[in-house]
């Protein structure tokens, strides 16, 4: 008896095979007796079983491509009495099917996002797994959920990048959702839940009330009294939206009550610099104001002696630290600044106009400390003898002067509004 052996060849069965289909058939020609076929070595999983009479190869349990792309069976004849044998080799190659759907390593992740990233930013990779073979385990990446469209991945890359700017004032918090497609035909597919959380930045300045406050005080009113309060508020949250606030500029206004006021003025200029982080934050911002000092300036004297106004910075209380005069400055404006604590500090100002109110505390004074007129004897009654008169450096009721004369004289007579001195 003779039995032929040899390579029989490739046979390309698919990997979800079920349990004992056929896959091949060995066929050898007997020249005495009856063959017996089986499979002795290369199966070490038991994947395939052989008919030891037809030679038929069937899978015994299910195949996976992705654990072994092929499998070499060496397959025995056997025949006669005392036994020959013959041997041949098949390469089974086991064929892929798109049986695995893309894998995150998480279904879900959470990021936090600053809310002035840039466009564009790179925020997160994501990254799906598919260990089938050729296209069934080429990965492409997109957006099933994306709220506002706020956000955009790369195909390819997974790589998660902004597309809109966010704002921790609008939305704190935003839920997308990125499907992991194979190209598989039908494609699987898998998800991945990203929860962005937006961290607040310092990128709203204060903003107060009212532009300008407007308060009337007496010129009696004593030191550490409050005189208006001021408030802002800030948007932005935490040590971003805490608020300080103080006083930076002066101006203080002089009227002069009277006639023909000795007055002097000198004129120069002030410079404040206020830190803006609204525009380039590194470089200061600087403004040039042009005061106008009271009667009596010194050139080179400090800009302390305006300071006569003090704020609590934590509450915008604004408070007189010095008695005022409003026969000296009857008009103060105030410029705020309320900065909040944020890195970098945002800044908001407003004006505070300080109107001083008067009260009677100045008496009506002689332009003379005393007068000398002439009469004659003969002078008859109503005549004009002289004039007299007297200031004041309050206003209204409180500079309305009247004369009298004290004691009454029989002889003369006073005009109480005008002053003249007559014959009685």
């Amino acid at each position: 008896m003779h039995i032929d052996s040899g390579f029989l060849g490739t046979v390309l069965p698919r990997d979800n095979l079920k349990c004992g289909t056929g896959g091949v058939k060995l066929v050898y020609g007997l020249r005495n007796g009856v063959v017996r076929y089986s499979i002795y070595s290369g199966d070490p999983n038991g994947y395939f079983t052989i008919d030891p009479v037809s030679g038929a190869i069937r899978t015994a349990s299910e195949l996976d491509h992705e654990a072994y792309q092929s499998v070499l069976l060496n397959v025995q004849a056997m025949s006669g009495d005392p036994p020959s044998y013959g041997h041949c080799q098949v390469n089974v190659i086991i064929h892929d099917v798109n049986d695995n759907a893309p894998e995150f390593d998480s279904p879900t992740v959470r990021i936090s996002v600053p809310e002035n990233v840039e466009l564009g930013a790179a925020l997160y990779a994501a990254h799906a797994s598919d260990p089938d073979g050729g296209d069934n385990g080429a990965v492409r990446y997109s957006l099933s959920v994306n709220p506002g469209a706020l956000f955009a991945v790369d195909p390819r890359r997974g790589t998660l990048t902004l597309a809109r700017h966010l704002d921790y004032e609008t939305a704190t918090r935003h839920a997308l959702v990125v499907a992991a497609s194979d190209l598989g035909s039908p494609p699987l597919s898998s998800n991945l839940t990203i929860h962005v959380e937006v961290q607040d930045v310092n990128d709203n300045p204060p903003v107060f009330e009212r532009p300008e406050y407007t308060a009337s005080v007496p010129e009696s009113l004593a030191a550490n009294s409050q005189v208006v309060q001021v408030s802002a508020s800030d948007s932005d949250t935490g040590n971003n939206a805490r608020l300080t606030y103080s006083v930076f500029r002066i101006i203080i206004i002089n009227v002069f009550i009277g006639r023909n006021p000795c007055v002097s003025h000198h004129e120069f200029t002030a410079l404040v610099v206020e830190v803006s982080t609204r525009i380039q934050p590194d470089i200061p911002l600087i403004h040039f104001y042009r005061l106008l000092p009271s009667e009596g300036y010194k050139p080179g004297t400090s800009s302390g002696e305006f300071d006569v106004f003090g704020i609590f910075p934590n509450s915008g209380s604004v408070y007189l630290r010095q008695p005022l005069d409003r026969e000296k400055r009857s008009r103060y404006v105030l410029r705020v600044v309320a900065t909040d604590n944020g890195t970098p500090a945002g800044t908001a100002t407003a004006s505070i106009v300080i109107v001083v109110t008067d009260v009677n505390d100045n008496d009506p004074e002689f332009t003379k400390p005393a007068y000398e007129f002439t009469v004659e004897e003969n002078m008859g009654s109503g005549t004009i003898v002289g004039t007299l008169h007297a200031t004041d450096q309050d206003l209204g009721p409180n500079a309305a002067i009247r004369y009298s004369l004290s004691p009454a004289n029989g002889s003369f007579h006073v005009d109480p509004i005008n002053g003249e001195y007559r014959k009685q």
